[in-house]
């Protein structure tokens, strides 16, 4: 056997004499390899285990003198494909491209009260706290809409009216007459008659059949069917006697279109002679032209009834020597009351009545 000398450095372990056993335990992996020169002081001794495996991060906040065993961490995730969604509210709706139906209130199940005596909340939608990306308001429409409907609080009114004649007689109880202004006993003392333009063709009386009277149509007719005014004169027996003379109005709604047929004496026995004789005309820059005359039998022994019709006169009224009257006509009052049983307090401004389906009157 030839032994064999070993030099050692100073950094090597001393020397120890055999062991009947191992006094290590082998290690994983070998050794660090030798230096190439001495080091200034002893190596540290061989850990009896494997160190532990090197860390994910660094262990100390300084850079260490040489890179790293092991990558640093991980890099954060990858960017994404799109940008994160802004922090905004959520998008208001779109604006409309055509104009929306106006907004209507819901119909409440009974007339609404008077107004609010101070201002509701305005129905607007309170503004966002931040802006946005978009208008919050819609766009004006291409054209006006509607207003919106109100319902209007209910405006009633009970009309109560009330007829009656100047005598105090109720217009219902009114009795009825038979017209007949001749009796044949009694002489006749006023005739009330009413001018509506007519032809002596246009003639309906109760003298007809018996040839009591006459009319004639003048050749100055026309004059008198488009003037405003006529004059009428009434005569008896004797032409110088006026029973009547003057201007009558046209207007068969005017109160002007009737006049009367009387004794100008006006005395309590006046009485009308047995035949009266009407002339109608018209005066034009101080020329008469004459329309009409008429005559007919007012003896009280020939009958003579209440809307008679000769030519353009209307019998509408008579009264005897013994004060026994026929009218086609009374004066009556009319009273009318109003109760207003709506929901709001009323003021009547205008009252229009219709009477006899013609034109309508305005009362207030």
């Amino acid at each position: 056997v030839t032994e064999i000398g070993t030099s050692m450095s100073m950094g090597d372990t001393p020397f120890l004499p055999p062991t009947t056993s191992p006094t290590r335990t082998p290690t994983a992996s070998p050794s660090s390899s030798p230096s190439s020169s001495p080091t200034v002081a002893p190596t540290p001794p061989r850990t009896l285990s494997p160190t532990s495996s090197p860390t994910a991060v660094p262990t100390s906040s300084s850079p260490t003198p040489s890179p790293t065993n092991s990558p640093s961490a991980s890099p954060t995730n990858s960017p994404t494909l799109s940008p994160t969604t802004s922090p905004t509210l959520p998008p208001t709706t779109p604006p409309t491209l055509s104009p929306t139906p106006p907004p209507t209130l819901p119909n409440t199940p009974s007339p609404t009260m008077s107004p609010t005596p101070s201002p509701t909340t305005p129905p607007t939608t309170p503004p966002t706290q931040s802006p946005t990306l978009s208008p919050t308001t819609q766009p004006p429409t291409l054209s006006p809409t509607d207003s919106p409907t109100t319902p209007l609080p209910d405006c009633s009114v009970d009309v109560t009216i009330e007829c009656m004649t100047s005598d105090g007689i109720p217009c219902t109880d009114v009795p009825a007459t038979d017209g007949q202004c001749s009796k044949g006993t009694n002489s006749l003392a006023t005739l009330k008659f009413q001018y509506q333009f007519a032809s002596c063709s246009d003639s309906t009386n109760s003298q007809q059949d018996d040839d009591a009277y006459v009319c004639e149509d003048l050749s100055n007719l026309d004059k008198c069917e488009f003037a405003s005014e006529v004059n009428i004169r009434c005569v008896g027996t004797d032409d110088s006697i006026e029973y009547f003379k003057g201007e009558v109005d046209t207007n068969a709604e005017s109160s002007d279109s009737f006049f009367v047929v009387q004794d100008p004496s006006g005395g309590s026995t006046a009485i009308l002679p047995d035949t009266i004789k009407c002339t109608t005309s018209v005066t034009e820059l101080d020329a008469i032209y004459r329309c009409q005359e008429i005559e007919f039998d007012t003896s009280g022994s020939v009958d003579l009834v209440l809307t008679d019709s000769f030519g353009s006169m209307t019998l509408s009224g008579c009264t005897d020597d013994e004060s026994n009257a026929e009218d086609c006509y009374k004066d009556v009052t009319y009273t009318y009351t109003f109760d207003n049983v709506g929901e709001i307090y009323m003021d009547i401004t205008k009252v229009l009545r219709k009477v006899n389906d013609g034109n309508n009157d305005e009362l207030a």
